[in-house]
C-alpha cells in the first residue's frame, strides 16, 4: 500500500487542460461552499440531537451526521486538487462515503416502518388538539358533577339539620371518630374543637346511664351482631339533658373482627319528654282508678249493708204492724221498700260497673253459640214469660273471657226484653259474619228502638232513653257491655233497625288472632 498513496505521477488539476481562471476558480469557490455547508448541518444535527433527548431513532442522525460530513469532505479534496494532486486520499474517502451511505441507507430501510408509524405533526396536533377537548369537557363535567355533589351535601345537611339527626363513625383500632355537622350541634360542641379523640372521652359526654347504654350496645355489636338501636341520655354542656335514638352498624373484617363502626343519632328529646310525661300520667291514672275501685268496692260493700238492714227492718215493720197502719202509712212503707231495693241494685250495678273488664286475664277460644246459650238459660223466666223469640245460629268462635260475654249478651237480651213493642211479639236475632277486624256480631230487635241522634248517649251510664217504661233497670246495662267489649279489643255500636227496633254491632277479635 506504499505506492498506493504516491500521486507523483499526477498533475495538479490546473494543469490538466486549459482551465479558464473563470471556471477553475468558480468550481474551487463551489466546492468550498458545499464543504462549509455540508459542515454546518451535521453540527447543527449534532447539538439538535444532544439537546434533545427525546429524539426518535437518534442513532439514524448520528449516521446521517456522518455521511452528509463525508461527502462535504469530498468537496473540500476537489479544492485541494487544484494544487495538490492527491487523488489515492480521494479515492479512499469516497469508499469511505459510499459504506456511509450504504449503511445510511440500510438504517432507514429498517427503521422505515417505525417511522412512519409515528404521527406526523399535524396528527399529533389534531391528537393533542381532541384531548385537549376531552380534557376540557372531562373538566366541565367534573364540576358540574362536583356541583351537584355539592348541591346533594347542602340538602343532605339541610335534612340532617331539619330532623335534627346526624351521623357518625368510630375506628376501634386507630380510635379516630369521625362526626357530621349535625352531631356537632346535637351535642352543642363547637366544630373547630373536633369530635372526641377516643371511646373514653365520648363516653364522658353521656349521663352514666347514657354511658352504660351505649357501652351495653357496643357489647352487643362486638357479640356478632351486625345493627343495635338504643336510646342514650347526653349530659349538655349547658347543664341540660338531652336523648338521642342511636342506631350502631359495624363493618367486620375477614376474621370476624370490627373494622369499623358507623350509625347516626337523632334528637328525640321532645319525644322522649312526652313519652315519660305519658308514662307518669298513665302511672298516676292506674293509681287513682286503683283507688277509685278500691273505693267503689268499700263503698258498695258498705252502703249494701245498711241498704239490707232497712229492708230487713221495713219487713219486719210490714209484718208487725201492716194491720194498724193507715193507708198512707202502707203506702209510706211501700215507697220506703221500693227505694230501697231500687238503691241496692244501683250499687251492685256501680260495683259490676266499676269491675268491668277488669277481671279479663288470659284470652281463651270462646264459642259465641255457648255464650248465648248461657245468657238465655239465665232469662229463661224472662223469655217463657213475655214469649220472646231469638234466633241464632252458625256463631263462630272468638278470642276472649266466656263469662263476660255472657253478661254482654244477657244485658242486650234483658235490654231487647225490657223494651219490647207492646204491639208485636217480641224477637231477637243474632247474626255473625267474618270482617277484616276480626268477627262481627249483630243483635237485633224489634222492640221500641231509638232515633239516630239518641246512638251517641245509649252506652253512657244512667242514660234511659224510654223513662215512660216501668223498668227495673238502672241504666248502666249497655256502659257496662261496653267497657267489657272494649277490655277484649273491639268495639259495640247501635243504630236503629230496619224494623223499627235496635241494631246492635260487636266486633270481637277472631280466635287465634291477635287483637
Amino acid at each position: 500500500m506504499a505506492g498506493f498513496f504516491d500521486y507523483s505521477g499526477f498533475p495538479a488539476r490546473w494543469h490538466c487542460g486549459d482551465w479558464p481562471p473563470l471556471l477553475g476558480w468558480l468550481t474551487i469557490v463551489s466546492d468550498a461552499v458545499i464543504f462549509a455547508a455540508y459542515t454546518a448541518i451535521p453540527i447543527t444535527i449534532f447539538l439538535y440531537v444532544r439537546r434533545r433527548k427525546e429524539v426518535l431513532f437518534p442513532q439514524l442522525f448520528w449516521l446521517f451526521c456522518a455521511f452528509i460530513f463525508s461527502c462535504g469532505t469530498t468537496h473540500l479534496i476537489e479544492t485541494v486538487i487544484f494544487w495538490q494532486p492527491i487523488y489515492p486520499v480521494q479515492a479512499v474517502l469516497k469508499a469511505f462515503t459510499a459504506v456511509i451511505s450504504v449503511a445510511a441507507v440500510i438504517g432507514t430501510a429498517r427503521i422505515l416502518p417505525a417511522a412512519l408509524a409515528v404521527p406526523g405533526l399535524v396528527a399529533l396536533n389534531r391528537n393533542l388538539q381532541g384531548e385537549i377537548t376531552a380534557h376540557a369537557k372531562a373538566q366541565g363535567e367534573l364540576k358540574e358533577v362536583t356541583a351537584r355533589l355539592e348541591e346533594k351535601r347542602r340538602r343532605l345537611l339541610a335534612a340532617q339539620a331539619a330532623a335534627q339527626l346526624g351521623d357518625w363513625m368510630f375506628d376501634p383500632h386507630t380510635q379516630q371518630i369521625v362526626w357530621s355537622e349535625e352531631i356537632f350541634r346535637l351535642h352543642q360542641r363547637d366544630v373547630q374543637r373536633g369530635p372526641p379523640r377516643s371511646l373514653e372521652e365520648n363516653l364522658q359526654l353521656y349521663t352514666p346511664s347514657g354511658a352504660k347504654a351505649l357501652q351495653e350496645a357496643l357489647a352487643v355489636l362486638d357479640a356478632g351482631n351486625s345493627r343495635v338501636d338504643t336510646d342514650l341520655e347526653v349530659a349538655l354542656p349547658d347543664g341540660t339533658i338531652a336523648w338521642h335514638r342511636a342506631i350502631l352498624h359495624a363493618d367486620r373484617l375477614a376474621d370476624g373482627t370490627i373494622g369499623r363502626m358507623w350509625g347516626t343519632a337523632q334528637n328525640i328529646t321532645t319525644e322522649k319528654l312526652n313519652v315519660l310525661e305519658m308514662e307518669r300520667r298513665t302511672q298516676e291514672l292506674e293509681r287513682v282508678n286503683h283507688q277509685l275501685e278500691q273505693f267503689a268496692y268499700i263503698a258498695s260493700h258498705d252502703l249494701l249493708e245498711p241498704l239490707r238492714k232497712m229492708r230487713f227492718f221495713a219487713d219486719m215493720v210490714k209484718e208487725e204492724v201492716d194491720d194498724r197502719l193507715s193507708p198512707d202509712g202502707r203506702d209510706a212503707l211501700r215507697r220506703f221498700t221500693t227505694a230501697s231495693e231500687r238503691m241496692s241494685r244501683l250499687v251492685r250495678d256501680l260495683l259490676v260497673f266499676a269491675r268491668a273488664g277488669k277481671s279479663l286475664g288470659s284470652k281463651q277460644p270462646v264459642p259465641l253459640a255457648e255464650v248465648v246459650g248461657v245468657a238465655i238459660d239465665n232469662l229463661e223466666s224472662q223469655i217463657a214469660e213475655h214469649k220472646v223469640e231469638i234466633i241464632y245460629h252458625d256463631l263462630p268462635v272468638v278470642s276472649g273471657d266466656a263469662g263476660l260475654l255472657a253478661q254482654v249478651f244477657q244485658n242486650l237480651i234483658a235490654n231487647a226484653i225490657r223494651y219490647r213493642h207492646p204491639e208485636r211479639s217480641p224477637r231477637i236475632t243474632i247474626r255473625s259474619q267474618m270482617v277484616a277486624k276480626g268477627v262481627e256480631v249483630v243483635v237485633e230487635d224489634n222492640g221500641l228502638g231509638f232515633s239516630r241522634d239518641q246512638a251517641v248517649r245509649l252506652f253512657q251510664p244512667f242514660v234511659r232513653l224510654h223513662p215512660q217504661v216501668n223498668s227495673e233497670g238502672t241504666g248502666i246495662g249497655l256502659a257496662i257491655c261496653n267497657r267489657i267489649i272494649e277490655a277484649h279489643g273491639g268495639s259495640i255500636s247501635a243504630q236503629p233497625g230496619p224494623s223499627n227496633g235496635a241494631l246492635l254491632t260487636i266486633i270481637l277479635p277472631q280466635a287465634g288472632r291477635p287483637v
